[in-house]
């Protein structure tokens, strides 16, 4: 029995997160079921059907680029990453235990000013902004 291990963090984002795992192994029938990696494609093999793993990862390539990126908050670039989302807890428990003012550091290396009074208001943009990566809207 051949062991294909998946060393690509790319190819390991998409399948962890739909309850895959790692290590992947051709059947005793002769039929595979497991990921091949190569510098060039990669291939989730399920019985005879081969599904197509290189365009989930260039979109989530794509995605990770777009949401460093950011977008503009009143003449800020405000990036969207998993680490920016905590850092907006983290700033709005600050504000809950009577902070009043502070500077958020996002990913992307912005530094923005805020006050308790104004961080409603952004939390509500940063929160339906950073959504728009993962709802498909049809």
């Amino acid at each position: 029995m051949a062991t294909y291990i998946v060393t690509d963090d790319d190819i390991k984002n998409i399948c962890n997160p739909n309850g895959l795992t790692a290590t992947w192994y051709d059947t005793d029938d002769g039929g595979f079921s497991g990921v091949t990696v190569s510098e060039r494609s990669a291939q989730f093999l399920s019985g005879n059907e081969i599904v197509d793993f290189e365009t989930p990862i260039l979109e989530a390539k794509a995605r990770k680029k777009a949401m460093l990126a950011g977008k503009d908050y009143q003449g800020y670039q405000v990036s969207f990453t998993k680490d920016d989302g905590n850092g907006l807890i983290q700033v709005g428990a600050a504000f809950d235990m009577g902070i009043t003012n502070t500077v958020m550091h996002f990913e992307n290396g912005t530094k923005m000013p805020i006050t308790a009074t104004e961080f409603a208001g952004f939390a509500a943009w940063f929160v339906a902004e950073r959504n728009n990566f993962f709802v498909v809207v049809s």
